[in-house]
């Protein structure tokens, strides 16, 4: 039959891999000055991206945790339509982005005297953040190591939990 129909997104990533994967940064670093702002939301870790369009207003809902977006971009490679040989799922502008457009609209909101929204936002993407990092520390093995080669002990926490938390520093222990 006739060669596979490529997306543009799949096009350029086989054809021109590097200039497409710089592009994808600067528009993932240039998000705000773009005119795209974020907004917490009411489910936990997600968060609505907004920006301006042609013609309206469009918007994502970004999760945080999930590392998932509503745009056509990321659409796309779940739907199958993959841009990496191997499969995986390459992130999209707003996912990679999302970091530096928080930092910047609770700017906007404190420069605009609106505390509270900024505030909402900021405390929103702290509990994303403290999020990854339980499940990080979560998923570590027992015999984890620091960079220095000194070992992570672990204790199972009182309260019956089957999570373990590492050991707590005595008094003048140093590492």
């Amino acid at each position: 039959m006739g060669e596979p129909r490529l997306s543009p997104s799949q096009r350029a990533y086989l054809f021109n891999r590097e200039p497409f994967l710089q592009r994808l940064k600067a528009r993932s670093e240039n998000l705000f000055s773009d005119g795209y702002r974020v907004a917490e939301t009411c489910c936990p870790y997600r968060f609505v991206i907004y920006g301006p369009a042609k013609y309206e207003e469009i918007s994502y809902i970004v999760d945080a945790i999930a590392e998932t977006c509503t745009c056509l971009f990321f659409i796309r490679q779940v739907n199958g339509e993959h841009i990496m040989e191997n499969g995986d799922i390459l992130k999209c502008k707003h996912l990679r982005g999302l970091c530096q457009l928080v930092r910047m609209t609770r700017l906007a909101h404190f420069e605009a005297g609106n505390t509270g929204c900024g505030y909402r936002l900021w405390v929103h993407w702290l509990a994303a953040l403290s999020e990854r990092l339980r499940r990080l520390a979560a998923d570590a093995p027992f015999n984890t190591y620091y960079p220095d080669g000194t070992p992570i002990r672990f204790e199972i926490p009182a309260d019956g939990s089957t999570r373990p938390m590492p050991l707590s520093l005595k008094k003048g222990e140093m590492r």
